[in-house]
């Protein structure tokens, strides 16, 4: 475990993490300290505690509202198309084409000089 430091609110605090989080962490921790300075400048005096509580909440609900956001959009994108079943005429049709393709072949190499 890697231990980091952060200030939020003020405060500074020593935070554990697995190697190679720490600057996720810090990005996160920067969030954090920015809705807190947010809710500290609406709330007025209010408790480190309230403060604290109060932008866990504002950070879950937009939390919240981009899940909602993102499972409105899931449910709006259209189904993929089921599979198609190869019937016979797929079936002669493929045929064709390859007899087709192979005419060609046949015919370019004709064509290209002899090395």
């Amino acid at each position: 475990m890697t231990d980091i430091s952060m200030i939020l609110g003020g405060r500074q605090y020593t935070l554990s993490c697995a190697p190679g989080e720490e600057t996720q962490l810090r990005r996160l921790g920067s969030m954090v300290d920015d809705k807190l300075a947010q809710v500290r400048t609406q709330a007025g005096d209010t408790s480190e505690t309230r403060a604290l509580l109060f932008t866990c909440l504002l950070l879950a609900d937009e939390l919240s509202e981009l899940q909602n956001a993102a499972l409105s959009l899931q449910q709006e994108a259209p189904a993929p198309a089921p599979p198609v079943s190869p019937t016979p005429d797929h079936s002669r049709a493929i045929g064709h084409l390859a007899a087709r393709l192979e005419k060609l072949a046949d015919d370019l190499e004709k064509l290209a000089p002899k090395a």
